[in-house]
């Protein structure tokens, strides 16, 4: 017996229908597997360096690199953000502020999209946008920030400076 959905009801041993689609009718014996199981395959090992981003770059992206090396695009990015904040705060005390905070996020938006194109192995690829690029832009950017709260309050202003520093 079938219906228009060309599913079949089949009466089992006690007397009750059980309803049987007619492809497992067709393709699976009773009590019968009819497809030899499989041998199971395990996932590939994903190992994460520990230690964060310095591990991984000293591991995966620049591991031709010495850590010395690879320790240099950092130091360089704070350095560029404290050497620059004498001469963004001059700017800021000038009324640029607004250009100021413009350039640099600008520039931080776009060393962070030329920091996803670089490619593995490739030092230069990394230090450009992010020693130079993001140290530039942050140097231009967090004093001016900071230091432009000062102005707006007379009343618990080393809180405000406390927050404003913390991020």
């Amino acid at each position: 017996m079938a219906d228009e959905s060309g599913t079949a009801y089949t009466p089992d041993t006690h007397g009750d229908s059980n309803l049987i689609s007619n492809s497992t009718q067709n393709n699976n014996l009773i009590g019968k597997e009819t497809e030899e199981p499989k041998e199971s395959i395990p996932p590939p090992q994903v190992t994460f360096p520990n230690g964060g981003l310095v591990a991984w770059l000293n591991r995966e992206f620049l591991s031709e690199h010495s850590p010395s090396q690879i320790s240099w695009i950092g130091s360089v990015q704070v350095f560029l953000q404290f050497f620059l904040a004498p001469i963004s705060g001059r700017l800021t005390d000038n009324g640029y502020f607004n250009h100021l905070l413009l350039f640099s996020s600008i520039l931080l938006v776009f060393s962070m999209f030329m920091l996803s194109l670089a490619h593995p192995h490739h030092y230069y690829e990394v230090f450009l946008p992010q020693a130079l690029g993001q140290g530039i832009a942050m140097g231009c950017m967090f004093l001016p920030s900071v230091t432009i709260l000062a102005q707006y309050f007379s009343v618990r202003r080393s809180i405000v400076m406390g927050l404003g520093v913390s991020g």
